[in-house]
């Protein structure tokens, strides 16, 4: 399945009268858009925060934001949007790898003992 999806972008790049992809944005994809920008706000909100536990909150705003970010470029390749913008099409796979050791130091700063 995914090597004609690559023929139909080669054939389009090349200029050749092959079958044209028109992106298109649904519902589902609007509600996650939505929730992505819901995130990069709320990673604003963290990281202008004066007051609580300081690590924390940027530990937890960096986990917003690459959930955001993995959300965003799911997106892009779910819509087809990734044919118009083919440098974005694997921006956010690091990102994916990000989450779990967030979690991670998230936690731990949390159920640390202060001595």
């Amino acid at each position: 399945m995914q090597g004609s999806s690559i023929s139909v972008y080669v054939l389009v790049a090349m200029g050749s009268s092959g079958p044209v992809i028109d992106p298109a944005l649904d519902f589902l994809a609007i509600l996650n858009l939505l929730g992505a920008a819901q995130g990069l706000l709320l990673t604003v909100a963290l990281l202008s925060n004066k007051g609580g536990n300081k690590i924390a909150n940027r530990l937890l705003a960096a986990l917003t934001f690459t959930i955001s970010i993995v959300v965003g470029g799911a997106v892009l390749l779910s819509t087809k949007y990734v044919f118009l913008f083919p440098h974005l099409s694997r921006l956010h796979h690091p990102f994916a790898f990000l989450g779990a050791p967030l979690i991670f130091l998230y936690l731990r700063v949390l159920t640390r003992n202060e001595e």
